[in-house]
């Protein structure tokens, strides 16, 4: 008997490429995931973070991880994880948090209060429109797909705050 469906948020909407509901994906292969990766950058090099999040929906995972720097050569890093399922509508893990305020326009990201002394709200707002970098590039061995990839990229302004050992980074939008 096959597997009951379950309906996600995303299934009000009238976007379906397949049968089935948007928590499936049309390929069974574990590594099969979708997310996010974004960088933010400081011009004065004082703090620089990369910070992810990835839902792998054939392994019931969703996983975040940061990875911030600073001036004083200090590194931090935090990776959390969860089950997907039954919360597949909801962007968190662990400590991890991100907002969809409004597709490619707005996006709110979070790492709460935990032990690994970093922490940070902030609020990406694009600066441009989405770009398609690689549409559908796959790579092929001996007659078989052996690897997909598709990336959309786009540039935004940030604000908020960043907090590292005991120090608080502010950001607002230049004018």
């Amino acid at each position: 008997m096959p597997e009951r469906r379950v309906l996600t948020e995303l299934d009000e909407w009238p976007r379906h490429q397949t049968i089935d509901t948007f928590d499936m994906v049309a390929s069974a292969s574990p590594g099969w995931s979708d997310g996010y990766w974004h960088c933010v950058g400081d011009p004065d090099g004082e703090i620089h973070l990369i910070t992810a999040m990835r839902l792998y929906p054939n392994t019931n995972v969703i996983d975040a991880y940061a990875i911030l720097s600073t001036a004083e050569g200090k590194q931090y890093n935090v990776r959390a994880t969860r089950r997907l399922r039954p919360n597949i509508d909801d962007l968190t893990a662990g400590p991890f948090r991100m907002d969809i305020i409004r597709g490619h326009r707005t996006l709110r990201l979070g790492l709460d209060t935990n032990p690994h002394q970093v922490s940070f709200d902030i609020l990406w707002e694009s600066t441009a429109p989405p770009y398609d970098e690689a549409a559908g590039v796959r790579g092929w061995t001996d007659g078989r797909i052996v690897r997909e990839r598709s990336n959309i990229v786009q540039l935004g302004d940030v604000s908020g705050w960043i907090r590292a050992g005991g120090r608080e980074y502010r950001f607002a939008v230049q004018d």
